[in-house]
């Protein structure tokens, strides 16, 4: 039996952001609330539903590393925390030193917007990313919430996913931000 095959897809080479380039987003982005989502983004290939759905829990700083089990989304309007679409999605990551200690300084921070907050914290999905009251962040709310100069690559602003890989095994170098062109 003849199996059809299927239309031949066009892939699109990726552009990628110089480490200098990266370096000079995150620098301008250093204030931003969102600056350690922006270096997770960056140097894990997480996707950012990966990112906004990660749970304090699920983040091991003293091993350096995090696992990927939840992901939150906006559906039909509803912000959803859903499990890991696939087995593969399901995963543990390895964090380089320097985007521990900027997770550790989003921990502190957002231990003290707790406290500022008391009884008004929502601290029920014990999420990474979450908005000031510790309420879930919508996914569009995250979207291209910098005025950063440059703006920030597709990986950062949308849904496609963040590469580290590339220049970050070759050089050993802070890891370019994949984005498509």
């Amino acid at each position: 039996a003849h199996v059809a095959q299927g239309p031949a897809v066009e892939r699109t080479e990726a552009a990628t952001w110089t480490a200098d380039e990266l370096s000079r987003f995150l620098d301008h982005v250093a204030a931003d609330r969102l600056l350690a989502a922006y270096v997770l983004l960056a140097t894990t290939g997480m996707r950012r539903g990966e990112a906004l759905g990660l749970r304090w829990s699920d983040v091991d700083l003293a091993g350096a590393s995090l696992s990927v089990r939840q992901t939150l989304q906006s559906v039909d309007g509803e912000i959803v925390i859903g499990a890991a679409k696939t087995y593969r999605s399901r995963r543990r990551i390895a964090l380089d030193p320097s985007t521990v200690r900027v997770l550790e300084a989003h921990r502190r921070r957002q231990h003290e917007e707790r406290l500022l907050l008391g009884p008004a914290w929502d601290g029920q999905y014990d999420l990474v990313f979450c908005n000031a009251d510790g309420a879930r962040r919508t996914p569009i709310a995250s979207r291209g919430r910098s005025n950063a100069t440059p703006p920030p690559p597709a990986c950062l602003r949308y849904e496609a996913r963040t590469t580290s890989a590339t220049r970050g095994r070759r050089s050993r170098s802070r890891p370019a931000c994949t984005r498509r062109s």
